[in-house]
């Protein structure tokens, strides 16, 4: 289970589980520091495990930030490496934050390693993001073959825009990691239907198998816990966290631990849904169900602060959408 919730005014993840999440913490602990999630509350009776960990929202890795960024990421990996763990496939999805403030996520597959396998995946993301800069290219495919640099390497190089050195020969690291944590502090966060390069669609409206729910449910009328099915305008709709099910097909609206409901936004007897994203704050709504494969961009309503739920409200033949904020104002978008 795992909601995104407003905690002293910053975003929070919580999740609760079992043995997973208490491993998960002692690894974040053991690798704590700038770019890793931060271990808030851990309560744990010795079989149920309440995790409240930092989180972020996705960093887009534009051209103009790229290399910085990509730098912050490799000086977080180093640090990991020291510490005698890898942190394993590394995406899009698993770059959160802002510029300057770096947070990687996605760590489900660390462990005992090849460092070499994380600087690959570095490279890798550097060469699809490169748009043809002929530096990071270069960088990009140091990183991706034999006798690849550091991690620290990396981030130097990166930072200074040069193409590093080999690193010297490693000797994989011998970690025993009973008890320690498969990192998933961002994975609710980062499971993003990401767009086609060029398209600037956030959050990506796409039909889609869903991978994963959520605990994040909400229906017409209010949020719940359980996965919420209505009949309107003679379709059959079930919403499941950021997983919309509309006549027996399934769509992928934002990503977990957005907050969607559905309603009639434009007056045209056709409901849609609507997206908070409690992270930012943020607030869209779409015209219209998206083509398979052809992601359809949400119409942004504004950023409501605070907010941490949203509730439909029905006037005469149209609906509106109400943000709901921790301290239970509310306000009318769209």
């Amino acid at each position: 289970m795992a909601t995104v919730e407003v905690r002293d005014g910053r975003p929070v993840l919580v999740r609760t589980g079992g043995p997973e999440l208490r491993r998960e913490a002692a690894l974040l602990t053991m690798v704590a520091g700038p770019g890793v999630p931060e271990v808030l509350v851990l309560d744990d009776d010795g079989t149920h495990v309440r995790l409240v960990t930092s989180v972020a929202p996705a960093l887009p890795l534009a051209p103009g930030h790229l290399a910085a960024v990509l730098a912050d990421v490799a000086r977080v990996l180093a640090r990991t490496h020291a510490a005698g763990l890898v942190h394993g496939s590394l995406s899009e999805n698993h770059v959160l934050g802002a510029p300057g403030n770096v947070l990687v996520g996605g760590w489900e597959e660390a462990g005992p390693g090849d460092p070499a396998t994380d600087v690959a995946e570095l490279g890798r993301l550097l060469a699809r993001h490169a748009d043809g800069d002929r530096t990071l290219l270069s960088l990009a495919a140091r990183a991706t073959a034999a006798g690849a640099p550091t991690a620290a390497s990396m981030a130097e190089s990166l930072q200074a825009g040069a193409t590093p050195s080999p690193g010297p020969a490693r000797r994989l690291p011998t970690v025993v990691l009973a008890g320690l944590a498969t990192a998933l502090a961002l994975v609710a966060c980062g499971l993003v239907l990401s767009p086609r390069r060029g398209e600037t669609v956030d959050p990506a409206l796409a039909a889609a198998p869903a991978r994963s729910t959520t605990t994040t449910t909400v229906s017409r009328e209010a949020t719940t816990t359980e996965a919420t099915t209505t009949t309107w305008a003679a379709h059959r709709l079930r919403v499941m966290g950021n997983i919309v099910e509309r006549d027996g097909e399934r769509w992928t609206v934002g990503r977990p631990g957005d907050v969607v409901v559905l309603g009639d936004w434009d007056c045209d007897g056709e409901v849609t849904p609507a997206v908070l994203r409690p992270t930012t704050g943020q607030v869209w709504s779409f015209a219209r169900w998206s083509a398979a494969g052809a992601p359809e961009a949400g119409r942004t309503l504004g950023t409501i602060r605070g907010a941490t739920s949203a509730r439909v409200s029905s006037n005469g033949r149209c609906d509106r959408l109400e943000v709901l904020t921790a301290d239970g104002q509310s306000t009318t978008v769209g």
